[in-house]
């Protein structure tokens, strides 16, 4: 064979009663009771996670199209879900990886172990790309790799090997060890049939929680959950992700290709942080099993590529902003009465996840906005030089003008009519969330969305419309508060 059977005194013992522990473990980190270390081995890095899809490779990795996965449809693996403790260890370059690949296949098969793959670089496939698979190595000059499973199916275990450069005085191996087990769901959905203003649903909020933001009451939160980020609305527009997404560009969703639904009502929008132990997939496979369970329907679900221009999701809710990779799940009460998102992008940081929940009560909105006069608008800017052009409505994050909103330009035509030698800018005002440069650009949008409304719709000539966009530069109210803010995002008509 070619891996010649070589013993040493030091040989790595795997056992299911193995409990030493190293004499210098690196802080945070400790060897897995299952698999010893190398008496000469440290600890570089240790992670441990609750429930997670691990994927064992179990034979030569295939060739990739894209950059930033494996090919998997040309590469054997096992998929397991259950709990992963990942450790890197480094030891001196004296020490060769023929040597630690030898002694733990002994030991793996010692303790009954069955050998589902092993490999030495090109027999490895595309061997480089097995950091896709784990992330903490940086596998460049080669690979050697052995994956085992456990007489009852219940452990299995990966070990890669990789030396470094010649100049380089030690290397690194991982050993990663996923058991199988059920998930613990501690997510809570109540049915949508209870009242959303009972008291006793929502948990009191925790001292790390953002100020003044709470649990919807009909979605608790994880217990190891805290709150990053709240906004809450009693009238507002969603529009709910039903298919994968297609973009125009940068900052623009192609409405036309990207399947979703529009509502309105209240709308709660809540960006929770969780430890980095609490994954993505305990997350989502809680919700969706919750929901189901709860009487919800899962109107649609994707993870990563099947979401398609998924790092566009932020032009539906900017608070969630993914980067490589993301898991969304869309549902409804069986009325349609109630509707939420969950938002979960790969973590960017080794500290901590987050993911998004947007939950919408449909209801009909309580009108508090006066729709002024064509005299009324007149005389505002006859006395101020400008006039807020309440009743002006647009669809979340977006330049698209509500149907609603004509009922207000209605009465700007008419004045402009009646005084055929005005001529006036359209001002687009928003509040100071977000990024400067993109709301100046939204709001310039939204402002030539209006002017072109008026000309198209109601036959104002062109020569005396023309719109600009000063994002927050000329704030109305504080933008400290929620009411402040919504003040803040207006339409003004200034007199030319």
């Amino acid at each position: 064979m070619w891996f010649k059977p070589v013993f040493y005194a030091f040989v790595l013992v795997l056992a299911w009663s193995a409990t030493v522990l190293p004499a210098a473990a690196s802080e945070g980190g400790a060897d897995h009771p299952l698999v010893d270390r190398h008496p000469e081995a440290e600890i570089d890095s240790y992670s441990k996670q609750g429930y997670v899809e691990y994927r064992q490779l179990v034979g030569p990795l295939g060739v990739r199209e894209g950059c930033c996965d494996i090919e998997e449809e040309n590469t054997p693996l096992n998929r397991i879900q259950g709990e992963l403790t990942r450790i890197v260890y480094s030891v001196p370059k004296r020490l060769s990886a023929l040597e630690l690949f030898e002694s733990h296949r002994q030991s793996l098969e010692s303790a009954s172990y069955e050998i589902l793959f092993q490999c030495v670089d090109s027999a490895c496939g595309e061997f480089r790309d097995y950091q896709m698979l784990n992330g903490e190595l940086n596998v460049v000059y080669g690979l050697s790799y052995l994956a085992a499973r456990s007489a009852d199916g219940s452990t299995h275990v990966a070990l890669a090997f990789v030396p470094e450069s010649s100049s380089s005085d030690s290397w690194e191996y991982a050993v990663d060890v996923a058991e199988s087990r059920p998930l613990v769901n501690r997510i809570r959905v109540l049915a949508p049939e209870r009242s959303v203003s009972t008291p006793e649903s929502a948990p009191e909020p925790l001292e790390s929680d953002v100020a003044g933001s709470s649990d919807h009451p009909l979605f608790p939160r994880h217990p190891s959950a805290s709150i990053h980020h709240y906004s809450s609305a009693d009238f507002e527009q969603f529009r709910q992700l039903l298919g994968p997404i297609h973009g125009k560009g940068c900052c623009e969703l192609d409405l036309e290709k990207t399947r979703s639904t529009t509502a309105e009502g209240k709308l709660t929008r809540i960006l929770y942080r969780l430890p980095a132990a609490v994954t993505r997939r305990e997350i989502m496979d809680s919700y969706q099993q919750s929901l189901n369970d709860s009487g919800y329907e899962i109107l649609f679900q994707c993870e990563d590529d099947a979401c398609g221009e998924y790092l566009q999701f932020d032009l539906l809710d900017s608070e969630v902003d993914p980067v490589t990779g993301f898991h969304y799940i869309a549902a409804a009460s069986a009325d349609g009465r109630i509707r939420l998102s969950i938002a979960f992008p790969e973590p960017n940081s080794d500290a901590y996840n987050e993911f998004g929940l947007s939950v919408l009560e449909e209801r009909d909105m309580q009108n508090r906005i006066t729709v002024l006069s064509p005299d009324a608008l007149k005389k505002a800017l006859d006395d101020t030089g400008k006039a807020v052009l309440g009743g002006i409505f647009f669809e979340h994050d977006s330049a698209a003008l509500m149907p609603s909103s004509d009922q207000a330009l209605e009465q700007v035509a008419a004045m402009m009519e009646r005084h055929p030698e005005l001529k006036i800018y359209v001002v687009g005002h928003t509040d100071n969330r977000g990024e400067l440069d993109y709301n100046r650009e939204l709001s310039e949008r939204r402002a030539q969305a209006v002017a072109d409304r008026l000309i198209g719709a109601f036959n104002i000539a062109q020569r005396r419309l023309e719109g600009f966009g000063v994002a927050s530069l000329a704030p109305q109210s504080t933008n400290a508060s929620e009411d402040g803010q919504a003040k803040n995002r207006r339409v003004e008509l200034v007199a030319q």
